[in-house]
């Protein structure tokens, strides 16, 4: 039995908190140091936002360029542009209904004429408008506001375990 003040905290693995966070893709410039020489290099890397510190945004996620994997720690300083996918877009179903819709004129004989380009025009302007219509860019947002969209919205825990 444990006493009032105190509490057993097991370490939580990450794959073990049921809420995700949102999608981010963190454009940064990374410096690196070698034999006295400083060298500034643009790496984007591309994940799940588990946490925003004061200075600081850790994202479980993968680099662009290196392809290295794993959970970044991200400071503010170095962030030139956050996008942050604030709801799956669907666009996907949109091409597959645009495609289905298209062959399906092949039935329609003459009245292809009018229907193939209607669905070809309309399918194309939805699909477009859906896939850019889920993300809203760092400005929009302060650096404490994106909190709400991280896993860990109060940071991350003290016993944070990454997956393996």
């Amino acid at each position: 039995m444990q006493s009032g003040n105190s509490i057993n905290l097991e370490a939580v693995a990450q794959e073990k908190v049921p809420v995700m966070g949102n999608k981010v893709k963190v454009d940064y410039i990374q410096i690196e140091e070698k034999k006295g020489k400083k060298k500034e290099k643009r790496e984007i890397v591309q994940g799940e936002l588990l946490a925003v510190s004061p200075d600081t945004l850790y994202v479980l996620g993968n680099k662009y360029i290196s392809g290295e994997k794993g959970v970044f720690a991200i400071e503010n300083v170095s962030v030139k542009k956050i996008e942050v996918e604030l709801y799956p877009s669907g666009s996907g179903k949109m091409v597959l209904w645009t495609v289905l819709g298209t062959l399906s004129t092949g039935s329609h004989g003459v009245g292809a004429i009018l229907s193939f380009p209607v669905w070809i025009i309309v399918g194309t302007i939805c699909s477009v408008t859906l896939s850019n219509s889920n993300d809203k860019e760092f400005k929009e947002f302060g650096w404490e506001e994106l909190r709400q969209y991280a896993r860990y919205p109060q940071g991350l825990p003290s016993n944070f375990q990454p997956q393996k």
